[in-house]
């Protein structure tokens, strides 16, 4: 046999051998994407289109769709029939830990679509506007997001960001004292030892003054400093228990939005989420040990760049 019959044929094996591998991880990939649906029912129905996987570990998800059901969608208070949607899901290699657990992804999603008309809004009477009331139909947004999972701590991590154009720009570092496990089984003994936002806005607040100033029949300026004067009366009736500086940079973000921070660190141990009902309103700043403060700027990228 000549040294290019035999080539041939180790070439012919070895593109048999890739493709039975990466039939076998499309099987296995479908099959922990159907557990993963699954173990999701008690919070929603969770459905894509296709799902694929290469031999390296990385791998994408198109048209995934959730839509909350049971005590999810009362907690939302989302519609019936309301569905959130992604065009599509990018994930690096996953690793799992001892016990098959997940713990570290990186994924990056594109054509986030989340209907706004008739969808989620804050309840009570001081509650802001929804924001399909600010003209937004949906809000197309498109980031990142970075899980981590630290065992011996008990401690989940979460960071990543959203981007969505007319809205706003968001960027978060999430810490939560709590194990996958008991995300599926006790999500309200889930406790919260640090969250960092950055917001930076892209179009909410001018839309959302525009609103209050088109009901108030104010201008935009007098509409801000109806806002403050609201926000004021509001800290003064609940007896809000937070500094000073953060204070004065709500009110600053008001008159001029940008770019904001919102940090939750709370002090001593971490807070469980559902204890928060038993205190006052007025003692969740203080509790929560936040702070709001303003950003500089981001400078603008240059013409032609990106």
């Amino acid at each position: 046999m000549s040294l290019g019959a035999l080539l041939m044929r180790l070439l012919l094996l070895a593109g048999i051998a890739a493709g039975a591998a990466q039939w076998w991880l499309l099987q296995r990939a479908e099959f922990v994407a159907q557990q993963i649906a699954a173990q999701w029912q008690g919070y929603g129905r969770l459905h894509y289109e296709r799902i694929w996987v290469w031999l390296w570990g990385s791998g994408s998800v198109r048209n995934l769709s959730f839509e909350p059901t049971g005590l999810t969608q009362a907690a939302l208070g989302t519609p019936l029939g309301y569905r959130l949607s992604i065009g599509r899901v990018d994930f690096d290699r996953p690793s799992f830990g001892e016990d098959g657990s997940l713990a570290e992804l990186r994924l990056r999603y594109t054509d986030l679509v989340l209907p706004m008309q008739d969808a989620y809004r804050l309840r009570g009477r001081q509650a802001p506007p929804a924001l399909a009331a600010l003209g937004y139909d949906a809000l197309h947004l498109h980031g990142r997001l970075h899980w981590q999972q630290v065992a011996a701590s008990s401690l989940l991590l979460l960071d990543g960001d959203a981007q969505g154009a007319d809205f706003a720009d968001l960027r978060f570092g999430l810490q939560l004292d709590a194990t996958v496990s008991q995300l599926q089984r006790a999500p309200d003994q889930i406790g919260l030892r640090k969250l960092n936002l950055e917001i930076e806005d892209r179009g909410l607040m001018p839309r959302y003054r525009q609103y209050w100033a088109t009901k108030l029949q104010l201008t935009p300026e007098a509409t801000a400093q109806a806002l403050i004067a609201e926000l004021d009366r509001r800290a003064t009736r609940e007896r809000w228990k937070w500094d000073e500086a953060s204070s004065a940079a709500l009110r600053a973000f008001i008159r001029d939005p940008r770019r904001a921070a919102i940090d939750l660190d709370p002090p001593g141990d971490d807070v469980i989420l559902k204890n928060l009902s038993l205190y006052r309103v007025g003692d969740w700043p203080q509790l929560l040990g936040l702070r709001f403060r303003l950003l500089e700027q981001a400078p603008e990228p240059a013409p032609g760049s990106g």
